[in-house]
């Protein structure tokens, strides 16, 4: 249906109204909103600024507690140090004293192992002196005194590092002579000893090694030492 132009003008007129009623509503909020920027931007201020009150009070609450613990310490300190210098030293003669009996009393156990051990080797010297001399017999009667039995030979023994002695008659002599018979094919492989039986090989030879050398395969075991220690003949 077509308007008029007077129905047209009517209404761009109430248009314009209510357009002018929105943008004075938009204006008077505006206005009051605006307003209130100054309060709004005082209680800002005032809460910044009481924070940072109480910060620096903090602040300098702490400053004040860490500056007095720090002189009660160098007081404590200070303290302690006269202390120390108005107490008298302790006098170190108890100290010597005890280092001294500690160690006259170690000399004295020393001294007294030593005469049990001479004492010891002397009565032994005595009972083999007289064992040899035939002194061992009772002087009041004629009786023997009776020997242990001998008991059987035993071939599991091994022989260490046969033992030197003066005389020439001991068992690393004994040892030699066996073992240098054996080697050369003139003697048995094992050998009596004061009652007892013992082979010819070394503590670390094996019966097929010491056969080896009985055969005249390898060299003699002492020699093995020398050649590889390079050593005399030993």
């Amino acid at each position: 249906m077509a308007t008029t132009k007077a129905e047209r003008e009517e209404k761009r007129k109430a248009d314009a109204k209510v357009r002018e009623q929105k943008e004075e509503k938009i204006k008077k909020k505006a206005k009051g909103w605006a307003k209130g920027i100054p309060g709004r931007v005082k209680a800002f201020g005032e809460r910044q600024k009481s924070e940072r009150e109480a910060t620096a009070k903090k602040r300098k609450a702490e400053a004040k507690r860490v500056k007095e613990a720090r002189i009660a310490k160098l007081e404590s300190q200070k303290s302690k140090r006269v202390a120390k210098k108005t107490t008298p030293k302790k006098s170190t003669t108890a100290k010597k004293t005890k280092k001294t009996s500690a160690k006259s009393s170690v000399a004295a156990k020393k001294k007294a192992r030593e005469q049990k051990v001479a004492s010891k080797t002397k009565a032994r010297e005595g009972s083999t002196r007289k064992f040899a001399t035939g002194q061992w017999r009772s002087s009041g009667s004629s009786t023997v005194a009776k020997k242990k039995p001998a008991k059987k030979a035993s071939t599991k023994k091994v022989a260490s590092t046969p033992s030197k002695s003066s005389k020439g008659d001991g068992f690393g002599a004994a040892f030699k002579k066996a073992r240098k018979s054996y080697l050369g094919g003139k003697g048995p492989k094992n050998f009596d000893w004061r009652g007892k039986q013992y082979h010819t090989r070394w503590k670390d030879e094996s019966p097929s090694e010491q056969l080896a050398k009985r055969k005249g395969k390898t060299e003699d075991y002492q020699q093995q030492i020398a050649r590889k220690y390079g050593g005399g003949k030993i």
